[in-house]
C-alpha cells in the first residue's frame, strides 16, 4: 500500500513539474512574441520615419532659405508668430457664434505688431506663395504594404511638418465658458503668412471704408448731434447766435469730409444755418 502511494505522489510530481516546465516554456514564448512585437513596431516606425523624412528633408531645407530671405523684408518680430498661440475669452455664446478668427487676427497684427501690419501686404502675399509652392511640391509616394499605413498619412505627415517649418504658424483659439460654468465652448484655427496677407487686406478695405465719405456721413446720428450742441452750449461758434434769437442751428464738420475730415468730436461745432452756408466745403 504504502509503496502504491508512494508512486503516485511520484507520478503526481512529475505531473507537477511537467506543468512548470510547459508554463515557463510558454512565458519565454509570450516575451519572446513580446520582443519580436515590440522590435517590429520600432522598425516600422523608423521606417515611416525615414520615409516622411525623405519628403521633407529637401524641401525643409528650401523653407529655411526662404525664411531667411524674407526675414529682414519681414523684420525681427516675425519670430514671435512662428509659435504664436493666442486664447480669447468671449462674454457670451452669442458673442462665440459671430467670432471671426481673421478679424481678430488683422486687429491683433495692428494693436500688438504694427511693424509686421506695416509691411506691405504683397510682400506676404509673395512669401505665402512661395511657401505654398514648397508645401504642394511634395510628392505622394507609393507606400510598401508591410508598414500598415494609409496612401496619403506620408504625405499629410510630410506637408504638416512643412507647413510648421513656415515663418508663420498661429494657433488662434477662442472659447466661451457659462456664467455657472456648466456649458464649454471652444474652437481653434491655425493661420499661416497667406491668412496673414488675408487678414492685413482685409484691415487696409476696412480702413478705407471707414475713412469714405458714407461712411463717415453715416456716422453723424440725431444722438452726436445733440451732444456736439450741448457742448457748444446751443450757439452758433462763429457769429455766437442762438436758437432763442432766431438761429438755425447746424452741426458741421471742422474739416470737411470731402477733405478727408472725420466725424468725431474734435472734427464737429455748431454753426448756425447762415454761417455754415457761408463756410461751405472750406477748411477752417
Amino acid at each position: 500500500m504504502d509503496q502504491i502511494d508512494n508512486a503516485s505522489l511520484s507520478q503526481a510530481g512529475d505531473v507537477a513539474r511537467g506543468l512548470l516546465d510547459l508554463l515557463a516554456t510558454a512565458t519565454l514564448i509570450t516575451l519572446a512574441v513580446a520582443a519580436l512585437v515590440a522590435v517590429a513596431i520600432l522598425l516600422n516606425h523608423l521606417a515611416r520615419r525615414r520615409l516622411v523624412d525623405r519628403l521633407t528633408a529637401p524641401r525643409l531645407a528650401q523653407m529655411r532659405a526662404l525664411n531667411e530671405r524674407y526675414r529682414q523684408a519681414l523684420g525681427p518680430e516675425v519670430d514671435a508668430l512662428a509659435h504664436l498661440r493666442q486664447h480669447v475669452a468671449l462674454p457670451s455664446k452669442d458673442a462665440f457664434d459671430r467670432y471671426d478668427p481673421t478679424a481678430g487676427l488683422s486687429a491683433y497684427l495692428t494693436d500688438s505688431a504694427p511693424s509686421l501690419a506695416a509691411v506691405p501686404a504683397d510682400t506676404w502675399r509673395a512669401y505665402a506663395a512661395e511657401a505654398r509652392a514648397i508645401v504642394d511640391s511634395t510628392p505622394r509616394p507609393a507606400v510598401p504594404w508591410h508598414l500598415l499605413w494609409s496612401a496619403d498619412a506620408p504625405h499629410e505627415q510630410a506637408t504638416s511638418q512643412l507647413r510648421e517649418a513656415e515663418l508663420v504658424h498661429i494657433t488662434w483659439v477662442w472659447s466661451y465658458v457659462s456664467p455657472k460654468g456648466r456649458n464649454r465652448y471652444i474652437a481653434n484655427r491655425a493661420f499661416d503668412a497667406q491668412d496673414v496677407y488675408v487678414a492685413l487686406v482685409a484691415s487696409e478695405e476696412r480702413a478705407r471704408h471707414e475713412a469714405s465719405r458714407e461712411h463717415q456721413r453715416a456716422l453723424m446720428t440725431p444722438s452726436l448731434r445733440f451732444d456736439i450742441l450741448k457742448r457748444d452750449g446751443y450757439r452758433c461758434q462763429l457769429c455766437g447766435r442762438t436758437a432763442a434769437e432766431g438761429a438755425r442751428l447746424e452741426v458741421d464738420h471742422k474739416v470737411p469730409v470731402a477733405a478727408g475730415g472725420l466725424t468725431v468730436p474734435e472734427n464737429l461745432w455748431t454753426l448756425c444755418h447762415d454761417c455754415n452756408n457761408g463756410k461751405s466745403a472750406k477748411e477752417l
